[in-house]
């Protein structure tokens, strides 16, 4: 087989193949060079999901003819000062986008700098370069493309309908203007506008622009080093079934990162469902030399010299927002149409009430039946949870604040005391051991016990001692202080095995197991729904919620808590 050299028309085509795979790569493609043109503002327009037409408009520095001229040519590029590759600090810098989308489609660039007399403007058809004509235009750069991949007919089977392509386009502005909130963005589609983000904004208003929700969001901005992170985190309450609502961007460039995205659950690990993601932005700035951004030909993956640095700074922060005590627990109430939230609350400490359930002996004890009625406590509703005035159901307790009322399920907020208990006395290894007299039979199959086993130095941390007993048993013979003396063992030892069966990260294995474990104990020390508690009791509860991280979920994510205040009382009863 004779070889040969490519024409130029085929290599920008093949080229065209890895970056221009959508109308979306074009207009990111376009938006990009707009950005490092010096853009405040880049007007999008497309018709038939970008395939019929495609413009981006700036007020950038624009282009003279010579660079015009040379604008189209493989590999041209006005971004790399120098050859150093580990120095970029533009967003394009390959040289390759306007020859590839000129390969496959009706290309013309309108261009005008600032001191010019005129405009100039370059058409390119299926790879065929005109001349550079005059032409006229305000200062910027206007890139018009129509009928694309017209000169590669085949790629058209692949596009997606017009509307799914139109998403994509949304999707790919968005990500981009959150990576330059000071950017001005539209878009308009079929004679539309969908976007229009104004200039000037700050990261956490061009998040809620871009999201819509305003109350969701905890900034939080660490550093270390020369690595900066600003993130803003949702709460609990506002999640996602996919992790496409979560935005890395690295030095103003919005990336994909899979691995980053699996940081970011690992810090959410204990507060959200195991089927919803947690949605966030995160901004870094890193160290040019730190980071290797030509590992990708459309520039959305990185790679990282120091990762370790990343993955601290990310789960650091995350945390760091999330520590607060009720930190905004929302929960859906389907009979009413609105979502009601509760601001985050300070931490108070209680002067007056039993200290319920406060230690982990203690806290297995049963509390006190009270059969008559309540007495009345005088309790400050000035309280961030108020004062409990009911119990419904044996299961929820009500309470009544200085401007509304709260329900608290209270199993579900019992649950994240222990749950942050039992992990503050792993971190600091004073986890109370209950040794039992005779020791308890747990009936296994062979496989679980020898999963149990496996696992037993684990298991040994959270307070639970056992060994084999037989090859379809093990003895229990030592269980964590706060479980008591009347704990079901054997339907918490078949839950025990089935979180020691769940495959996970390798790299964070003990650290899910050991979570997953203690979720499972704090689930079992726990008061349960159905049972009755005093008035006394419900408000040491409200205090101790008050007092803990993370108390506005249990340890599955569910809501601890509902609040109505008393505006939206007035309102589901037509009184305002």
């Amino acid at each position: 087989m004779t070889i040969r050299i490519l024409p130029n028309t085929l290599i920008n085509q093949i080229a065209a193949g890895e970056v221009i795979e959508r109308p979306a790569a074009v207009v990111r493609e376009l938006v990009e060079n707009a950005l490092d043109a010096g853009a405040t503002r880049i007007d999008i327009t497309a018709r038939d999901g970008g395939l019929n037409f495609l413009s981006v408009t700036d007020n950038g520095h624009g282009m003279g003819a010579d660079d015009l001229s040379l604008a189209v040519e493989r590999h041209a590029t006005s971004k790399l000062t120098s050859d150093d590759l580990l120095q970029i600090k533009t967003m394009g810098f390959r040289g390759e986008a306007l020859p590839s989308i000129g390969a496959v489609s009706r290309l013309t660039i309108t261009s005008r700098t600032k001191d010019a007399p005129h405009a100039w403007s370059i058409f390119v058809d299926g790879g065929v370069k005109h001349p550079v004509q005059p032409s006229a235009h305000e200062t910027g750069t206007t890139i018009e493309v129509r009928d694309l991949f017209y000169a590669t007919p085949a790629r058209l089977k692949f596009m997606k309908s017009s509307n799914a392509e139109r998403q994509a386009i949304v999707d790919t502005v968005e990500r981009l203007a959150l990576a330059y909130p000071q950017v001005g963005f539209t878009f308009t589609h079929d004679g539309r506008q969908s976007l229009n983000l104004t200039e000037g904004d700050d990261f956490l208003t061009r998040v809620q622009s871009v999201t819509g929700e305003t109350d969701h969001f905890l900034e939080v901005t660490k550093q270390n080093g020369d690595f900066t992170l600003h993130g803003i985190y949702a709460t609990p309450a506002f999640t996602a079934p996919h992790a496409m609502n979560q935005v890395f961007i690295v030095n103003n460039r919005p990336i994909r990162d899979r691995g980053l995205s699996a940081v970011l659950r690992a810090a959410y690990l204990d507060i959200l469902p195991r089927d919803r993601y947690p949605v966030a932005f995160v901004r870094l700035e890193v160290p040019s030399e730190s980071v290797d951004m030509n590992v990708h030909p459309a520039k959305a993956e990185v790679r990282f010299r120091e990762l370790e640095k990343i993955k601290s700074l990310i789960i650091g922060a995350a945390r760091q927002a999330l520590e607060a005590p009720l930190v905004n627990a929302v929960s859906n109430v389907t009979a009413f149409p609105q979502r009601f939230s509760s601001p985050a609350m300070p931490m108070q400490q209680s002067s007056y009430a039993p200290n319920f359930m406060s230690g982990f002996a203690e806290s297995a004890q049963p509390m006190a039946r009270n059969n008559a009625a309540p007495q009345e406590e005088h309790v400050s509703s000035d309280y961030p949870l108020g004062a409990a005035r009911a119990q419904l159901f044996n299961t929820y307790i009500v309470s009544e604040t200085a401007d509304g009322l709260i329900l608290v399920d209270q199993h579900a907020a019992h649950e994240r005391i222990v749950y942050e208990r039992i992990k503050n006395a792993l971190t600091e290894k004073t986890i109370d051991r209950q040794g039992l007299l005779i020791p308890e039979i747990v009936n296994v199959t062979q496989s679980e016990q020898e999963t149990l086993l496996c696992h037993a130095d684990i298991l040994a941390q959270l307070g639970l001692g056992l060994d084999s007993f037989g090859i379809n048993a093990v003895a229990v013979r030592e269980i964590p202080a706060l479980l008591g003396a009347n704990a079901n063992l054997q339907d918490m030892i078949k839950d025990i095995v089935a979180v020691l069966k769940t495959e996970s990260d390798p790299g964070q294995i003990l650290e899910r197991r050991l979570f997953d474990l203690c979720a499972k104990f704090a689930c079992y020390g726990s008061v349960r729904a159905g049972r009755s508690l005093n008035i006394a009791e419900m408000n040491a509860l409200l205090r101790q919620m008050e007092e803990t991280e993370r108390s506005g979920q249990c340890n599955h994510g569910r809501p601890t808590f509902i609040k109505l205040s008393e505006a939206e009382l007035e309102k589901l009863f037509a009184r305002r």
